[in-house]
This record gives structure tokens, C-alpha cells and sequence, in this order.
């Protein structure tokens, strides 16, 4: 198909299994409805569905904080 590119690699059943995203991609099926079946999928879900609580144990909205090395707070 044209635009498709193959993949140099691709993670086993295991792999995924074992990936430290994939508790993330089940909490928001369960928590919030998510259905997709890749990791674009999930990016594109989390950024349209930034003002929920992502977090498992969040108790309000995220926010982003971004700091760098040394930063006084």
C-alpha cells in the first residue's frame, strides 16, 4: 500500500506485555473508554483528552511542569 512503511522492528506479545506503557493504555481503557491498538493511537487520545486525570492517582487535572536541572522552584 502506498505511504506504509515497514517497520524495522516489531515488539513481541511479550514485549508489549512487559512495556511499562502498556499499564498506562489499560488504565485509560478502563478509567476513560480508550480504544486504540497503537501507540500513535494513545498519543493522539492522551493530547485530545488532556484535561483528565491520567494519573491513577490523581485527584485533579495534570499539569505539565517542565524544569530543568538545578531550577529553584
Amino acid at each position: 500500500m502506498a505511504g506504509q512503511l515497514d517497520p524495522t522492528w516489531v515488539p513481541s506479545a511479550t514485549d508489549i506485555a512487559l512495556a511499562r506503557l502498556t499499564p498506562f493504555a489499560e488504565f485509560a481503557t478502563r478509567k476513560y473508554g480508550y480504544r486504540g491498538s497503537s501507540y500513535l493511537d494513545l498519543l493522539q487520545w492522551s493530547v485530545a483528552n488532556e484535561a483528565q486525570p491520567l494519573n491513577p492517582q490523581a485527584k485533579s487535572p495534570r499539569k505539565t511542569t517542565i524544569t530543568s536541572p538545578g531550577a529553584a522552584l
